[in-house]
């Protein structure tokens, strides 16, 4: 019975330990790719590939139909290999719609350089490839821009230079104290109506991490850096910790170049989604500078080694509520 419950608790620890990726890592086999010319102006609204909004390279991919998902995947990135363990790793940024192949269930119509490194040109279309989603190596932190024709009633946001893609944005104007959901438009961009004055963005990834943005005003084309990037257990960064800081003061004498000085983050709302336990603090690392970031998820699983280290840190807390229980037994 002493053994049965050791075990379980090995188990638990384990599971806490481990984290996973914001999206599937399954390799989806059965892919197809042909490739394109007209690549700037993609319907993700990047706008020129080499431009202010765009990914900085041409390694891209405009999807199908089916994966497309009405904008949702959007500055995803996919490393898509063939049968000869050739791989390339491209970002989402257009939208592929045309009769025939792209309304494949699994299918890129890529850039000539992308297309080029799985096969030659002069086959026209590659069989038989498969991808996985992996996080965009993105440099810098995410940001946000308020679309042309934004004026003091209206605005539209474009959400850009993330590791991983939006799951939502909300907003919340300045005589409410409540978060309002935006759509999602087929062209990437997060639409709402403005009532004037100051007001907040929340920016939520799929692997639920929130960054917030105090905007003082709406300007047309005017972006904003977060002063925050959004983390991921399946990529090579060591971002794993929660975080919590205290909201800086709203001061507009701080605003230099496009640098946003409004980030902030509010209070955590101590849900069950949220909820840390006491005994896992100690192992939150606080840094010494302000970041608008905070996490539903605790650990990242990088190996078994670090696996085995954060078991037998959390080993004795569990291995004292069993000894509890086995003295009231």
């Amino acid at each position: 019975m002493k053994f049965n419950i050791i075990f379980l608790v090995i188990s638990i620890v384990r599971l806490i330990s481990a984290q996973s990726c914001p999206f599937s890592q399954s390799i989806i086999n059965g892919a197809s790719a042909t490739f394109y010319t007209a690549m700037d102006a993609g319907n993700c609204g990047f706008e020129k590939l080499n431009g202010p909004l765009g990914p900085g390279n041409y390694m891209i991919a405009a999807l199908g139909t089916k994966l497309y998902q009405n904008g949702a995947q959007c500055g995803q990135c996919f490393k898509i290999s063939n049968s000869k363990n050739a791989s390339v790793t491209v970002m989402a940024t257009d939208s592929c719609h045309d009769a025939g192949y792209c309304q494949r269930d699994n299918h890129f119509d890529l850039s000539p350089a992308a297309f080029s490194i799985l096969g030659p040109q002069s086959q026209g279309v590659l069989d038989g490839l498969s991808y996985v989603k992996v996080p965009c190596e993105v440099s810098g932190n995410v940001k946000i821009m308020m679309k042309d024709g934004s004026n003091d009633f209206w605005t539209s946001f474009f959400v850009y230079n993330s590791k991983v893609i939006i799951k939502q944005v909300s907003i919340k104007l300045s005589n409410s104290n409540q978060f309002v959901p935006l759509s999602q438009t087929t062209y990437n961009y997060w639409p709402s109506s403005i009532t004037g004055g100051q007001f907040q963005v929340r920016i939520e990834s799929i692997g639920g991490e929130f960054i917030y943005v105090t905007i003082p005003k709406v300007e047309s084309r005017k972006v904003y850096e977060t002063s925050s990037q959004f983390s991921t257990s399946c990529s090579t960064s060591n971002e794993k910790n929660l975080i919590y800081n205290k909201p800086p003061t709203f001061n507009p004498q701080q605003t230099s170049n496009n640098q946003n000085p409004y980030t902030q983050i509010p209070t955590k709302q101590p849900n069950s989604e949220n909820f840390i336990p006491s005994f896992c603090q100690q192992y939150i690392q606080k840094p010494n500078y302000i970041i608008a970031k905070e996490s539903k998820q605790m650990f990242e699983e990088n190996d078994n080694e670090n696996i085995e280290s954060n078991s037998l840190k959390l080993l004795p807390n569990f291995l004292f509520l069993i000894l509890i229980l086995i003295i009231n037994f």
